[in-house]
């Protein structure tokens, strides 16, 4: 048997109110499990011991958008995806707040080219994340995310993904946050910006396409390296 129990929190404190948190198990529906009034929540007992299990909070499946931009919330946090043991585990606590971290840099509807020197807003926290972009085109279907890796306010973005292909259209641009507590993997997906490429890019990239052929990286959290919370 295992016991897996978790908290959901917003700015270190008790929502004061039931929140939504997803499950996802390969092989298995999306599971929805809601919380108490103070974000404690439970895995349930059909989930056994050496199952693969991620765990995901969406701000406005509990929330109203206007809610999560006026106080400062993140559009997603989660636990990636671990694999369960015996016994019973306290998982780590997945805050809703964004504890600062934006795209800074590009501003909502800029033009760009690669490569492109951008900024963000660092995650405010005392933990050590690496940070990465991603993208969805203006329907919400996701793209990819860049190859490359930051740790710092700055980057440089090359329009590479991880699957070995270049970002070749306007998109929704998202940054998001990723650190280690414990041995887990803790990941936080902001607001995002709608960015447009300047002409002449989508030929560039195309042709770089060409000429560049990567493996795909599905299984970012395990290239962290030593990124720890304190």
């Amino acid at each position: 048997m295992s016991a897996y129990e978790g908290r959901v929190l917003i700015a270190g404190k008790q929502p004061g109110k039931s929140i939504a948190v997803r499950l996802r198990s390969p092989g298995r529906p999306e599971q929805t499990v809601i919380t108490d009034s103070g974000g404690r929540y439970t895995i349930p007992a059909d989930y056994q011991p050496g199952d693969l299990l991620s765990v995901a909070v969406r701000s406005v499946d509990s929330f109203d958008e206007e809610y999560v931009r006026r106080n400062g919330l993140v559009t997603w946090t989660s636990i990636y995806e671990f694999t369960l043991d015996r016994g019973v585990q306290q998982l780590p606590d997945l805050d809703l707040y964004a504890y600062g971290l934006e795209l800074s840099e590009p501003k909502a509807n800029e033009t760009v080219s690669f490569s492109y020197r951008g900024k963000i807003k660092e995650y405010n926290r005392r933990v050590d994340p690496a940070y990465w972009l991603y993208f969805t085109d203006f329907s919400g279907n996701m793209i990819g995310e860049s190859q490359m890796v930051f740790y710092e306010s700055t980057y440089t973005f090359d329009g590479r993904l991880t699957d070995g292909s270049f970002l070749n259209q306007n998109a929704i641009w998202y940054v998001e946050a990723a650190y280690q507590a414990g041995k887990y993997f803790v990941r936080v997906n902001t607001l995002g910006k709608p960015v447009y490429l300047e002409s002449g890019t989508y030929a560039l990239m195309e042709g770089l396409q060409e000429c560049y052929d990567a493996p795909s990286s599905s299984k970012r959290a395990g290239d962290m390296g030593s990124i720890t919370i304190h």
